[in-house]
């Protein structure tokens, strides 16, 4: 299966063994402005990606979601994951992974222009077995990650709020060091919201992308 799902949200489910919010086998979704929050499995509170799954998840906000393994998301088997402007905030996994967890024969997610910040634990908010690999660049995670453009330093997220469009998001405070860090080619056309990117969000007369799912639509003087 394929699915195409846009301004969805994924909010409050369970699931009693993998995917609270969903899960994907041996599929290809393409997620575009979805939330996924207060979502809980065993593996993947939010999101499982299992057995040769290839999901392209686009401006999508993952918050307090909680699992055993991989709070936010769990890949499992030959998965291909692909990670633009996406924020994972304060998601939790009892044993490794708060935000994402990836096991075995090759699985790779590729992440750029997000946010990692306030999972828990927060010494494996990331965390790769058995041959799996996540390649981060142009991101802001906590606690570092080796990777072009990646920096580590508080995001200044805001609660999960109505912020505009069909669903919630994490607004950037003031002072946030991840407004107008990227080119402008380099992210969507527009947040999670549907506001226009890039917005010259620090007020130094030239417009940049924000790094994660919202797009600061008011100059935030740095």
């Amino acid at each position: 299966s394929s699915p195409a799902l846009t301004d969805v949200t994924f909010a409050n489910n369970t699931a009693g063994t993998i995917g609270g919010g969903m899960q994907n086998y041996s599929g290809n979704p393409t997620l575009t402005n979805i939330t996924f929050s207060g979502n809980s499995a065993q593996s993947g509170g939010g999101m499982a990606n299992y057995v040769s799954s290839h999901a392209i998840l686009t401006n999508v906000t993952f918050s307090g979601n909680q699992a055993v393994n991989g709070g936010a998301i769990f890949n499992f088997s030959d998965i291909s994951l692909q990670l633009t402007n996406v924020t994972m905030y304060q998601n939790t996994a009892d044993s490794a992974g708060g935000a994402i967890f990836s096991w075995q024969n090759g699985s790779i997610t590729t992440m750029t222009n997000s946010i990692v910040w306030g999972n828990q634990p927060t010494d494996s908010q990331i965390h790769n077995d058995a041959g799996s690999n996540t390649n981060i660049t142009y991101s802001d995670i906590q606690g570092g990650y080796t990777g072009t453009g990646n920096i580590d330093s508080d995001p200044l997220l805001g609660s999960l709020a109505d912020n505009g469009g069909f669903t919630k998001t994490h607004a950037l405070m003031m002072g946030s060091p991840v407004i107008d860090t990227l080119e402008p080619a380099t992210c969507p056309a527009t947040d999670q919201r549907g506001v226009t990117r890039p917005i010259d969000g620090d007020g130094d007369g030239e417009a940049r992308c924000d790094m994660g799912a919202y797009e600061a639509d008011e100059i935030m003087l740095l």
